[in-house]
């Protein structure tokens, strides 16, 4: 069998190209069949596009050893599904969930969260990179200010010793003002735990600078 195909282009399938669909008239010509096979092969071009909003990020200031978490929407504008992930992340980075993978289907819009988390009281600069399956790479610069916290605690942990039922023991930390303006804090603990255990004061004022104690 043989086959050929119109050269002809009318302004209809001009209309379709431009919208990126490819039609292709095909005349087939059989071996001992007087009628040949009328049939048109077709394709549509659609493109692998991923879209991300917003394309820049700014995490603004962040206390060291605390997260920030910023949303970040991923857009498939294409017409088949999409497999993506966030790849070679720095160590402050993550991107939830799945750990930043994922797949899209056609046309679909996926909220994701990036998770800032400063290590060091300094200024970043960085990109995240998305990778396909169909292996396009993408970049997103990403900014952020690492900050010293302005109050710091002796301890993070409070371990009380084994006390007996009716008794009472107390412990005491301070908070370090390490910042040049006056700070305020406040303690919150739920009703019910209130009565296991008494903070003083409970709030107050640290003067820059200064220590104050915490008696617990």
């Amino acid at each position: 069998a043989d086959h050929e195909s119109k050269n002809n282009i009318n302004d209809d399938e001009i209309k379709q190209i431009m919208r990126g669909i490819i039609s292709v008239p095909v005349k087939l010509k059989i071996e001992q069949q007087a009628m040949p096979v009328y049939f048109t092969l077709r394709a549509q071009i659609t493109p692998s596009t991923l879209q991300f909003v917003p394309p820049i990020i700014n995490f603004g200031e962040s206390s060291i050893n605390e997260s920030m978490s910023l949303p970040l929407s991923v857009i498939n504008h294409s017409d088949l599904p999409q497999t993506f992930g966030f790849v070679r992340l720095p160590p402050e980075i993550k991107v939830l969930p799945e750990d930043g993978f994922g797949v899209l289907l056609p046309k679909e819009e996926k909220s994701m969260h990036v998770v800032f988390s400063p290590s060091a009281a300094i200024d970043y600069r960085f990109r995240i990179n998305c990778k396909t399956t169909r292996n396009e790479e993408y970049f997103l610069n990403c900014t952020g200010i690492g900050q010293q916290p302005p109050l710091k605690f002796s301890a993070n942990l409070l371990k009380l010793s084994s006390t007996a039922l009716g008794d009472a023991i107390s412990e005491t930390i301070t908070i370090f003002n390490v910042s040049k303006c006056n700070q305020v804090f406040e303690f919150e603990i739920s009703d019910e735990d209130k009565k296991l255990c008494k903070i003083s004061p409970m709030s107050s004022i640290v003067p820059a600078g200064e220590i104050m104690s915490i008696v617990m």
